[in-house]
């Protein structure tokens, strides 16, 4: 037992021997170590440092655009060139039913043009018939909404009667308002 408590004293007398080198000997060995290198600068230098690298930043930044624009009007000032490959195609090798280059001896007459000219004409006539039938029935379902009971002449040109449609009260027609005893 007592060669038990003479190694832990020894062990404790090494912890504090070690404690206190460290304590004396090690902020310096902590302390960091500056690279080879390295000084110190001032804030002069630094800002210094920092408007040259700035400096030449711009520049590049500047050249770089200028390359870019010099490169897009160099290729704006050439000729589009539009390379497209054409098939030529023997004409004895379509069908003739397809060869749409060949006029149709299909003639007309004045008589069928004129007919074509009259229906396409009625045709554009009623369709614009419809538009302004539409039209009505539309304007007078929105004044319907609005409140309003609009009355058109048969040809839908003019507004004939404009009356506003009565809302029913809310209250009941049932008892007074005001009893008299």
């Amino acid at each position: 037992m007592k060669q038990l408590n003479k190694l832990f004293n020894y062990i404790i007398l090494l912890m504090v021997v070690g404690y206190g080198a460290f304590f004396f000997y090690g902020e310096s060995i902590m302390k960091p170590q500056k690279p080879a290198g390295q000084f110190e600068l001032s804030s002069n230098d630094i800002d210094q440092v920092v408007n040259k690298h700035l400096k030449q930043t711009t520049e590049t930044i500047e050249k770089e655009q200028f390359n870019s624009e010099k490169a897009i009007y160099k290729a704006l000032r050439q000729p589009l060139k539009i390379s497209t490959a054409i098939k030529e195609t023997n004409p004895e090798d379509v069908l003739v039913s397809q060869q749409i280059w060949k006029e149709s001896e299909v003639s007309v007459s004045a008589a069928d043009q004129i007919n074509s000219s009259v229906y396409d004409q009625m045709a554009l006539q009623k369709q614009n018939e419809q538009e302004r039938k539409q039209y009505a029935k539309d304007f007078i379902d929105n004044a319907r909404r609005g409140g309003f009971h609009v009355e058109l002449s048969e040809d839908l040109s003019r507004i004939l009667r404009v009356t506003p449609i009565r809302k029913p009260s809310q209250d009941d027609d049932s008892y007074e308002s005001n009893p008299s005893n």
